[in-house]
């Protein structure tokens, strides 16, 4: 969890990689499979700091890099398979507060499989990006193919007095979408917000989205 904060998790291109880091901050985290043993290697979260200014690695129970290149952490029921430029991610991602922070999942290939992702503030939603930004615009690495699962929920809702926030789901070549997208208005006032669920050469979607406002306009 990063109230009001922002998470990015990117698939470094041509390398079995996974790079966490959060907007702003000097210091990020670089994963990569261990050594061609076999053997897991386990980080606990007292060691992080150490990783992240490249200190030599311990043993816990929570950060687990796998010898095929997958990260778990399990504590937060999150998976990241890191094949050279894919993220596959199952699990719960919050950014929830005040404004709602920004949650933004980046590679070649993505896929949420049964993922949360909530970027719901009091006053404003948040902004959620997944594959890439708008209409493929922006500095975001835009994903070739994005497959979001039909048990996956996406929310960037105003959960008080506020608008909706900004939720966009992209794909060069082809996105499936089977989900759930919100950007819902605040109960107690304020407008519905902003979807784009997109691909450039081709869509599926065969999922939900709202963007109601009980007490404004919708999206």
């Amino acid at each position: 969890m990063a109230p009001d904060g922002a998470i990015t998790v990117a698939a470094v291109a041509d390398s079995q990689r996974v790079r966490l880091q959060r907007a702003g901050q000097v210091l990020t985290l670089e994963v990569e499979p261990w050594s061609q043993s076999g053997l897991n290697t386990v980080l606990e979260p007292t060691q992080l700091p150490a990783m992240l200014t490249g200190l030599s690695q311990g043993h816990a129970d929570v950060l687990t890099v796998e010898a095929d290149g997958t990260m778990r952490l399990t504590q937060a029921g999150t998976i990241i398979a890191s094949e050279p430029g894919h993220v596959s991610l199952a699990g719960d991602i919050y950014t929830r507060g005040i404004q709602g922070g920004q949650i933004s999942i980046l590679g070649d290939n993505v896929s949420l499989i049964d993922a949360t992702l909530r970027a719901d503030g009091h006053q404003q939603g948040g902004r959620i990006h997944v594959g890439g930004s708008y209409q493929g615009s922006g500095p975001m690495p835009n994903a070739d193919y994005t497959w979001i699962s039909s048990d996956s929920h996406l929310s960037a809702n105003a959960l008080g007095q506020g608008d909706g926030g900004h939720i966009i789901v992209w794909a060069d070549q082809s996105t499936q979408f089977r989900g759930n997208v919100e950007a819902e208005g605040g109960p107690l006032g304020g407008d519905g917000g902003f979807i784009e669920v997109s691909g450039k050469s081709r869509l599926v979607f065969d999922g939900q989205f709202s963007l109601q406002a009980p007490q404004g306009e919708a999206g």
